[in-house]
């Protein structure tokens, strides 16, 4: 589910020339989450003015040495989606490091100067270092951490917001959980994967829908999209969890994430 990504392409000489490119339409795939659309869909920008022709030849001169050539087609002509923002991910420097992590000027560079509308953020893990209380369906806020790193995420997204009304630009939040809290999960630990708890998934859309309502409140920024988590199926060892595809539809359709996102306005 994540929305955004980037990446460097090396040119240099072919090894052999590459497929012709005919026309045809080219529709990107679109990313769902209990919000709605998130990412960069294409949306509605012409294949000459994005420059796709040039990032089709390099791709597919890429993949021909690997597999049988295969043919790429656009219509330069048609434009049946609009790109739904420009962004990127995080503060000036990354949230796990020693601040200061962002400044005005960083803010007003991103915004202002890149033309920023869209910025991507985790959800911290401490943000619920323990259980607040045993019901889910209880808040009890002063379980829930709001001081150190999460004061500054929250003040960064709010000047954000200010810049962005400043300069008349639409701001579209996405946050993504990178790892439950430890108390959450089976190897007890924000690392090394590890898998949420069957007996935590309500606690965990508690969790979730807290952070929500607190970005807004604090800030008045409504969150674009969830993610519910970055790549959901690698055990990495720095933040991470996986999942299965089964229980990630169950956290969206039963009685947790989906269910309580709705319950609080959110969705």
């Amino acid at each position: 589910m994540l929305a955004l990504a980037t990446g460097h392409v090396r040119l240099r000489r072919l090894p052999r020339p590459v497929p012709p490119i005919r026309e045809t339409n080219l529709r990107p795939a679109r990313l769902h989450t209990a919000k709605g659309r998130i990412g960069m869909h294409s949306h509605g920008v012409s294949a000459r003015r994005a420059g796709l022709a040039l990032a089709l030849h390099v791709v597919a001169a890429a993949a021909s040495s690997a597999c049988a050539a295969q043919p790429i087609t656009i219509s330069p002509s048609a434009t049946p989606d609009t790109i739904a923002g420009f962004g990127a991910y995080g503060a000036a420097v990354e949230w796990q490091a020693a601040g200061p992590h962002w400044d005005s000027a960083f803010v007003e560079q991103t915004v202002g100067g890149l033309g920023l509308t869209i910025i991507r953020d985790d959800i911290p893990s401490d943000f619920e270092p323990v259980n607040d209380n045993g019901d889910p369906n209880v808040t009890n806020m002063a379980g829930f951490n709001l001081a150190g790193g999460m004061s500054q995420r929250l003040a960064w997204l709010a000047a954000l917001k200010r810049a962005a009304n400043r300069h008349g630009s639409p701001l579209r939040v996405v946050a993504t959980v990178f790892s439950p809290p430890a108390w959450m999960k089976t190897n007890a630990d924000t690392v090394n994967g590890g898998s949420l708890r069957a007996d935590c998934r309500e606690e965990f859309a508690e969790y979730c829908a807290v952070y929500l309502r607190t970005v807004r409140d604090s800030t008045g920024i409504e969150v674009y999209g969830l993610s519910l988590q970055s790549e959901p199926t690698r055990s990495l060892a720095t933040a991470s969890c996986t999942y299965t595809a089964a229980v990630l539809g169950q956290l969206l359709r039963t009685r947790t994430c989906g269910w309580r996102l709705r319950g609080w306005g959110l969705s």
